[in-house]
């Protein structure tokens, strides 16, 4: 079994909510298909093999657009507000 260290995560990416972003979205392509980085066992769920491979450094956060994407999200979240008040 894996053993995941939270002091050695938080080295690796300095933000717990970048952490989580990271370890989802590599989750989610695992779960697409792509291949593992690490050795793991075969019953392994799916996000410890992501924070596994975050913690080896075979994954790394690299943040690109930042302030595009957070206005992005606030937009369509206004609109869902009021297609919801409409309806």
């Amino acid at each position: 079994m894996a053993k995941i260290i939270i002091s050695k995560l938080m080295e690796k990416v300095q933000s717990v909510y970048k952490l989580t972003n990271l370890a989802t979205m590599r989750a989610h392509e695992l779960s697409q298909g792509s291949q593992k980085l690490v050795e793991a066992e075969p019953h392994a769920k799916l996000s410890t093999i992501a924070l596994q491979e975050i913690m080896e450094g075979k994954i790394v956060c690299v943040e690109k657009g930042k302030d595009l994407d957070l206005e992005k999200n606030k937009k369509s979240r206004r609109g869902r507000k009021e297609t919801n008040k409409a309806g």
